[in-house]
């Protein structure tokens, strides 16, 4: 698993953010960090099931994490004893490859099999929602290292069977609208049971909805979790079939 800084400037406030699959910080870059550090996880492998670090020098840890990533998180947050202000999970759920709660088990398996330069970029403008919108945002993705990225999804999907004991570690989610990664429906199924999802108009990769870390942060409310209820659930949208 490979860590980065993207700021460090001894803030009281720190932001760990676990990226998406095959991402790197330009999937970030257009949020301005303010008086935040924040400090980036990605490419992920079987270190992450036992990874901890207390960053003792930070009085206010928070942690963002979109879509694979949240897999990675959950890992962090069963090993860690420091207290985190706020846990928000974009995009998808601790279950990676399932089919009620993640991306259907044999989608996830096709994308493994059959993964290619062509794939990933099919992949990539699903994440984005749309060819026009991939094309204002390709700067963010790159087709390198396909090998490595096959290795990266071979690994979330074998440490998927190691999922900690849930703690409802999560102060928050996310849900996008428009998602074609990972089902709505889907998603819905797993988080209605534990908080109560807030839903934005987006496609899987939501970062430009937003300017700052600090609008990442406050975009939902901050409700601990044992005062949240679970409310009917009022989206319901029909995943396009993967190809």
């Amino acid at each position: 698993m490979k860590s980065t800084w993207i700021n460090k400037k001894k803030n009281n406030r720190l932001i760990l953010f676990f990226n998406g699959w095959g991402m790197d910080e330009k999937a970030v870059s257009n949020l301005d960090c303010e008086n935040n550090d924040v400090c980036m996880f990605s490419n992920y492998d079987s270190s992450i099931v036992n990874f901890a670090s207390d960053f003792s020098e930070y009085e206010d840890i928070n942690i963002v994490a979109w879509s694979l990533g949240i897999l990675a998180a959950e890992f962090f947050m069963n090993n860690n004893t420091k207290k985190i202000t706020k846990s928000i999970a974009i995009s998808g759920t601790s279950y990676p490859a399932h089919d009620d709660y993640g991306i259907p088990v044999q989608i996830f398996n096709g994308t493994i099999a059959n993964l290619s330069v062509e794939s990933l970029k099919k992949f990539q403008r699903r994440t984005c929602g749309s060819k026009e919108n991939y094309e204002r945002n390709q700067h963010i993705f790159n087709q390198k290292n396909i090998d490595d990225k096959k290795k990266e999804l071979e690994t979330i999907l074998k440490l998927q069977t190691f999922l900690p004991t849930e703690k409802n570690t999560w102060t928050q989610a996310i849900i996008c609208t428009g998602d074609l990664i990972f089902p709505v429906k889907n998603l819905e199924n797993y988080w209605s049971s534990r908080l109560t999802p807030v839903y934005i108009e987006s496609p899987h990769y939501p970062f430009n909805k937003w300017k700052s870390w600090e609008e990442v942060l406050e975009s939902v409310a901050s409700t601990p979790l044992s005062h949240r209820k679970s409310q009917p659930l009022t989206i319901s949208l029909k995943p396009k079939k993967y190809k």
